[in-house]
């Protein structure tokens, strides 16, 4: 299956759209999930040494 993926700005003007599969998907997802559980622990860190 191909899936289209729009960049859209917060005002709704498309920047760009870029056509990805299944398995590319499946990798944007898991980068998603890692940075944003990155992201958390980094702000928890940060807590910790304050």
């Amino acid at each position: 299956m191909k899936l289209t993926l729009d960049l859209v700005k917060e005002d709704g003007e498309k920047i760009t759209s870029v056509n990805i599969d299944e398995s590319q998907l499946q990798m944007l997802l898991e980068i998603a999930v890692n940075k944003i559980l990155l992201d958390s622990i980094k702000k928890h860190e940060k807590k910790e040494n304050v």
